[in-house]
């Protein structure tokens, strides 16, 4: 009985967990997070671009499970294994060329 929560065969509670994990909530964190770099660079329009792309791919892969065929997550895979770390080194290589902000004294 043990097998239908601690496996990693399809379905489980412990792959139902890492579905939801990977293609819904890192799906959905980078579809809103993408709202925020709007700004004229085109750094800014790649990291947008690659974080709706990755998003968009991620929460796709919940096609998959729904349809039972677990073989379709892998839309989800292809977006978190190759697009997210492509748009994490777009997003360090941002961070280090922007200047910090100076925080005022209350």
């Amino acid at each position: 009985g043990y097998s239908k929560l601690f496996s990693w065969k399809w379905p489980s509670v412990i792959y139902a967990l890492d579905v939801a994990a990977w293609d819904w909530f890192l799906g959905l964190s980078l579809l809103l997070a993408a709202m925020v770099f709007r700004g004229p660079g085109k750094l800014q329009s790649c990291l947008r671009s690659g974080m709706l792309v990755a998003g968009t791919m991620c929460i796709a892969g919940l096609v998959g499970p729904a349809l039972g065929n677990i073989d379709l997550r892998f839309i989800g895979e292809l977006g978190y294994w190759f697009i997210f770390p492509a748009v994490a080194l777009l997003l360090a290589i941002l961070f280090a060329q922007s200047k910090p902000v100076a925080t005022q004294e209350r």
